[in-house]
């Protein structure tokens, strides 16, 4: 499971400037890839199109993400826990052969952990249909992006996994901008924005599939394997859901606290004090 780090280390040991900035922006992606996903890809979108979209729009666009990332995160962190331990497990026991299936049901698992959590955000802050079905899309690729994101951790192919986020990153700026130029509003710039997720979604998953190219033959077990490691692993699942909740709870509180400010589609945020969090 630390074979990247390995990996990086040996990198860095090079006796040149540009071996160590290599090493140390493929660790950055590695170990924090879907927040720099994020930073890049608001930071651009804001740039190419606030003249166009408008700040109200840019402010409600900006919100989904954020929301779709910190729920994805919280919901999902007991699912990426235990089954990264389940996977360490096999690994540990020479046997690659169960790695595709226990993705397959973690990818699964991570769905159904976030569906309920945007069901009540939605009904909650009154969300509008159209955002809020922007809003279910988005936090459900992203909750799948962490899972695939842990599970890279046994390829220790450092820069296929950067590449991946590259090109995911390109590919959302390139459809939120788009979507803002034909004046689709906050939610079309979501999906916009979810295009490059996916490309980064996609190339995450086949990495794994291609590192363990064992056919999947009973998915049905892998589901219950992991459902029946919550148990088994249930304070190791508890310390990650609370760990990732600790994560979030000052931007909560400032949300929630005369600093919050609601856009157009029912969300709060305090847009001074989430430009600091992402500094």
């Amino acid at each position: 499971m630390a074979g990247i780090g390995f990996a990086l280390r040996a990198l860095a040991r090079q006796e040149s400037l540009s071996a160590v900035v290599k090493a140390s922006w493929h660790a950055a992606v590695i170990a924090a890839g879907p927040w720099l996903f994020t930073i890049f890809g608001l930071a651009a979108i804001t740039a190419f199109t606030e003249m166009i979209a408008g700040s109200a729009t840019l402010a409600t666009f900006r919100a989904v993400v954020i929301y779709a990332f910190a729920t994805s995160l919280v919901l999902t962190a007991p699912v990426t826990i235990v089954a990264t331990r389940i996977m360490a497990d096999h690994l540990w026991r020479r046997d690659t052969s169960a790695v595709p299936a226990l993705l397959i049901a973690a990818l699964g698992l991570a769905l159904l952990a976030t569906g309920p959590g945007v069901v009540a955000l939605v009904l909650f802050f009154h969300v509008p249909l159209r955002l809020a079905m922007a809003l279910y899309a988005i936090t459900s690729v992203v909750a799948m992006v962490w899972i695939a994101l842990a599970f890279c951790g046994a390829v220790r192919d450092y820069v296929a996994i950067t590449g991946a986020f590259l090109v995911g990153l390109l590919f959302a700026v390139a459809g939120a901008t788009a979507a803002a130029l034909a004046g689709f509003g906050a939610s079309g710039m979501v999906w916009g924005f979810l295009t490059g997720l996916i490309v980064t979604l996609i190339g995450l998953v086949f990495r794994v599939l291609a590192m363990f190219p064992t056919p999947v033959r009973d998915p049905i077990a892998a589901f219950k394997e992991l459902i029946a490691g919550h148990s088994t692993y249930k304070y190791l699942a508890l310390g990650a859901l609370l760990g990732t909740a600790g994560i979030w709870v000052d931007k909560w509180v400032f949300w929630f606290s005369s600093e919050g400010q609601t856009v157009e589609g029912g969300l709060i945020h305090a847009p001074l004090y989430d430009s600091a969090m992402f500094i």
